[in-house]
């Protein structure tokens, strides 16, 4: 009752230390019955609280339980220094009881992930607690725990309830731990460029005439300020006695320092990569340079700005450093734990069997997948090695149960393909950089390490055109593309740029022969991936290779049904200004089509219903399968061409816009393709009207600056109508994805692409993102919920509610855009008005138009105006006549 209801927080708050003393003093309470469970309950509901304080100290102390009573008995005590290395029957001890029964604090990972919902401008001080009880407190700092711990820590802590498994749907606690750690990625890309540009300075550091600083050392100095400014402002630091610091002045103090080891201590946390002993030099040794080093300290004691400098840069320092639970000697461990899990097959002396060991080495690679999706660099060349070395042996177990004549999957058969696939996803997303280290290392080049590429490349071609799913054949595709150059090195040391080119124009070839793109080919869903990742990875050798016939074939036979043309096709010139002696290719005409009404036997007359949440697309028909890929292979090629401002686009180009930007506006209308328009399945319409909404708003993207010349008034009203869509899950979707595109994130950002940063980190946001058209922020208005109660319903068009949750994301990101899209206005005016007065009159008369979130409020009005739900006002006259007209028909 003190801990919940009274009205002092003092009181609740003092409730809620001696509860988690009391717990914490208790040995082995972790397995409690139902009294000490209310306790715990208790404690977690005060989370919630209004009063900052109560709610910090709350998540502080079930997280400081969770570690005593939950993880230390699993994992070992750790009082004595760091531990030992866990043996195998350990692991899987751990690993294969992840859930136990009556555990009282298994609900706190979740607890804690879903907490980073409070960001830097709503609370500081509950986000930096956060990112500190991730780091250091639910498994514990590494000078007490062996890496083999943290790893097996760190898989029970995204195998909780509420983080993975089915209760993980209604749960958002893993995205909220993948944005904390998105905004560590930013942020050390950051320090990394501002400590590039401020060693630059040291060689421009020239004065001029008259003992003047040279321009190019003040330009430079400029942009390292503005970079430093970038980085200590994408974080808030704690308070310090409930008042915020005075960020500007500690940055000015930062960026103006002389102390070099300042500098050098903060290089070594930029990367991924870096050390548990880095991290602790950094930890202790800037405190103590930024903030008694200052003129302010007064017996070596901080005080005044002293103490503000010592906060401030330890804060930067803990929230750009990785932290204890996930870096690179935690994932190497997750690596050599599954490696050594994988191979177990069975032991007389234990009740574990080989499916035990498969399940073990499927949930270690779940936290490297975690890792590598934003921190590719955390592979290293030795990790590497241990990858291929599991995929070898998960290729070869999965090639001889192909070879067995029963073809039902066992549950070790479930197992090794799930292994196989994470094995992909993580090689997909770190192979790049991987090269960049061999080719880094010329000892390594010349035959001293153990991996046959030229085998890999063998195994990965036979399992993307072969037998290979619809994943994994895109993963070994990206593989492909990344190992090319070691493959040409391995079999030849003087191996040139051309080599590499002819053995990708040789894998493209195989992807698009005759043989490959059919429609009554199995594997067309698969090959349809492959060259999505394709193109996605070299769009240059995808055109001049001949991929353009993949791409006709995706646009004219999958997706209009029209029959498939033997005949080559004629190619795209991949470089619009060259001009050719040829006359333009006519586009050959296809028979008119009468325009049928939309089908309803995909929605109502099927045999099966609609299900509440998006169905998988392997459960769809085949041609509806194979309709996706097509739009998901002519989205990622289309997004690959330069934009029009910079290379005019060919004719050829054009034409396949138009065509494909029809396509898609008779589906969104609800006017399918003829080959899937009787589909007796519930689902197959709605998906395929979510994917060419998705494939519209891609094709949209203001980088891509197609927008203006392709998207046409009708198409934009039918693509707002998916905001109002009836199918509750068809209208989630797109609102999640448009929520991304108002955001900028994900594909939508400037550098979304495959490409990774220099220190190794992907950059979701960067600095060249555009602003989203104001169209598209006007569909805010269908997007939302509108009014509940008994006309609720009517007032909302009849679509399904979002709820709750999606409800507030949605707000967010509205108001992100709308914030976001303000200031660059004030800094597009600032500019204009520092070049003269003429180009001030043209913002007025132009620029404002296009990126001041309040002309979006014409858009809105206009969708609005035309909703078949809008009441229309009607004259007199017209009434009579409508009237008159109604009697003649009658009679």
């Amino acid at each position: 009752h003190l801990c919940t209801r009274d009205p002092e927080a003092s009181v609740r708050i003092l409730a809620v230390h001696q509860i988690c003393d009391s717990i914490m003093a208790e040995p082995q309470l972790g397995r409690a019955p139902a009294g000490e469970l209310s306790l715990v309950a208790a404690v977690g509901d005060r989370v919630k609280s209004k009063h900052l304080t109560e709610r910090r100290d709350s998540i502080t102390g079930l997280a400081q339980l969770f570690h005593q009573h939950s993880v230390r008995p699993r994992l070992g005590d750790g009082d004595g220094g760091v531990g030992d290395a866990m043996e195998v029957s350990d692991v899987m001890r751990v690993l294969t009881n992840v859930s136990e029964e009556n555990d009282v604090f298994a609900f706190v990972p979740k607890l804690v992930f879903e907490c980073g919902f409070y960001t830097d401008a709503a609370d500081p001080d509950m986000r930096n607690r956060i990112v500190q009880i991730v780091d250091d407190v639910l498994l514990g700092p590494a000078d007490k725990s062996h890496p083999d711990q943290r790893a097996v820590g760190l898989v029970l802590l995204l195998s909780s309830p509420g983080v993975h498994g089915t209760d993980s749907e209604t749960s958002n606690a893993l995205s909220w731990l993948k944005t904390i750690l998105r905004q560590r990625s930013r942020l050390q890309h950051s320090l990394s460029r501002y400590l590039d540009l401020r060693s630059s300075l040291k060689n421009l550091h020239a004065p001029g005439k008259g003992g003047q600083t040279s321009e190019e050392y003040l330009t430079t100095d400029a942009k390292a300020y503005d970079e430093l400014e970038k980085l200590c402002k994408a974080f808030a630091p704690p308070t310090l006695d409930a008042k915020p610091l005075p960020v500007n002045a500690l940055i000015k103090d930062l960026h103006t320092r002389r102390d070099r080891h300042v500098f050098r201590l903060l290089s070594t946390i930029a990367h991924p990569c870096h050390s548990v002993g880095a991290e602790r030099r950094a930890l202790e040794d800037l405190p103590k340079r930024c903030g008694l080093g200052s003129s302010g300290s007064k017996g070596g004691k901080d005080t005044g700005p002293n103490r503000h400098a010592a906060v401030f840069i330890k804060s930067l320092v803990r929230r750009t450093s990785m932290g204890h639970s996930l870096n690179g000697d935690v994932v190497r461990s997750c690596l050599t734990l599954a490696r050594d899990c994988y191979g177990f097959e069975g032991d007389t002396d234990t009740e574990y069997i080989a499916e035990d060991g498969l399940a073990c080495a499927r949930r270690l690679l779940s936290g490297v997948e975690l890792a590598v999706s934003i921190f590719p660099s955390l592979i290293d060349v030795d990790s590497f090695e241990i990858l291929m070395g599991l995929f070898t042996r998960s290729r070869k177990r999965m090639l001889a149960n192909n070879k067995k004549k029963n073809k039902t999957k066992s549950q070790k058969d479930e197992l090794n393909e799930a292994v196989l696939n994470a094995i992909l996803t993580i090689t997909g997303e770190c192979a790049a950089l991987h090269v960049e280290a061999i080719q880094d290392q010329p000892d390594r080049k010349k035959g001293t390490i153990e991996l046959d590429y030229a085998g890999l490349q063998r195994d990965l071609v036979t399992l993307c055109t072969t037998d290979g799913t619809n994943s994994q054949s895109r993963d070994a595709v990206k593989i492909l593309t990344a190992v090319a150059p070691l493959v040409q090195t391995t079999e030849d040391d003087d191996s040139s740029e051309e080599e590499t080119t002819d053995s990708l124009t040789d894998l493209l070839q195989t992807l698009i022969s005759p043989q490959q793109l059919k429609l009554s080919n199995e594997r067309l869903v698969s090959i349809l991936y492959s060259l999505t990742a394709f193109v996605e990875s070299n769009p240059k050798v995808f055109v001049e290779g001949g991929g353009m016939k993949a791409i006709h074939f995706a646009l004219d036979c999958v997706l209009l049904g029209e029959e498939q043309v033997v005949e080559e096709e004629p190619e795209l010139d991949p470089s619009p200004r060259r001009k050719s002696s040829r006359s333009k290719p006519s586009p050959t005409k296809s028979k008119p089509k009468s325009k049928s009404p939309p089908s309803t036997t995909t929605e109502t007359t099927s045999s099966s219903t609609s299900t509440k949440e998006a169905p998988h697309l392997s459960n769809l028909p085949p041609a509806i399968q194979q309709s996706c890929a097509a739009l998901n292979l002519l989205v990622t090629y289309l997004r690959t061409l330069p934009p029009p401002k910079h290379t005019p686009l060919s004719s050829p180009h054009v034409i396949l816009l138009r065509k494909l930007f029809a396509t898609l506006g008779r589906i969104v209308e609800g006017y399918p393709p003829p080959r899937i328009q009787f589909l007796n399945n519930a689902n197959a319409g709605s998906y395929l009207r979510l994917q060419a909404g998705i494939a519209i708003l891609r094709l949209c993207d203001s980088a891509r600056q197609l927008e203006p010349d392709f998207l046409n008034c009708r198409l934009w009203h039918a693509l707002a109508k998916l905001g109002l869509d009836d199918v509750h899950w068809v209208r989630c979707k797109f609102v999640e994805e448009w929520s991304e595109m108002m955001l900028g994130r994900g594909v939508y950002g400037a550098k979304a692409s495959s490409r990774n940063s220099k220190n190794g980190s992907k950059e979701e946001e960067g600095d060249s993102r555009t602003a989203p058209g104001l169209r598209f922020l006007a569909l805010l208005v269908f997007c939302a919920d509108g009014e509940t109660g008994a006309n609720g319903l009517l007032a909302n068009g009849h679509a399904a509610n979002l709820g709750s949750r999606r409800q507030a994301a949605l707000k967010l990101s509205a108001r992100s855009c709308v914030s976001n899209l303000r200031t660059t206005c004030a800094h597009t005016l600032a500019q204009c008005q520092a070049m003269g007065r003429a180009m001030e009159a043209k913002f007025d008369t132009m620029y404002k138009l296009f990126i001041m979130p309040e002309f979006a409020v014409p858009y809105a009005l206009h969708l609005l105006s035309h909703r078949v739900e809008t009441p229309t006002c009607v004259t007199a006259a017209e009434a009579a006549l409508e009237a008159k007209t109604k009697d003649v028909e009658e009679t």
